[in-house]
């Protein structure tokens, strides 16, 4: 069966020092279905910067709220993260990575050795064969938490 026909679900989770936050939802070929919302607190004893205990945290209020999956995605805190719109020349596009490290480095407040970066081309060059490169960048450290907390929770 092709997959375009089938639901999939979509689960997205989120926290800080004082709440954990679940979106289960279902995308259909009709749109995205919220099935269920979830603000749990998190208890005062326990470090959310502590990828085994909030691992846990989250494991046992999926399944208590019987959210069954292996798969999610996090968002990563929009004060954690480096959002930069660069406009560099795409017209070769195997040099595309090493520019977007060389000019990202120069933006970045910690060295671009500690970060993980990534970046998307817009769709449109100018007359130059210039275009706008949309380039994010997050601490490795801040990262490998979080697959570490996923981990924890058996995502």
């Amino acid at each position: 069966m092709s997959t375009r026909n089938r639901q999939r679900r979509i689960v997205a989770i989120d926290w800080d020092a004082h709440t954990l936050r679940v979106v289960d939802a279902m995308h259909t070929k009709r749109g995205v279905q919220i099935e269920k919302l979830l603000a749990v607190a998190i208890p005062p004893e326990l470090d959310p910067c502590d990828p085994a205990a909030m691992g846990r945290h989250i494991r046992r209020t999926l399944d208590q709220e019987e959210i069954t999956t292996r798969y999610a995605v996090v968002d990563v805190p929009r004060d954690q993260a480096i959002l930069k719109t660069l406009n560099l020349p795409i017209a070769q596009q195997e040099e595309l990575p090493g520019m977007v490290e060389i000019q990202i480095a120069k933006e970045l407040p910690f060295p671009v050795a500690e970060a993980v970066v990534d970046f998307a081309v817009a769709p449109r060059a100018d007359e130059a064969g210039a275009g706008d490169v949309l380039v994010g960048a997050v601490r490795r450290e801040q990262l490998e938490q979080i697959e570490a907390t996923f981990e924890a929770a058996g995502l």
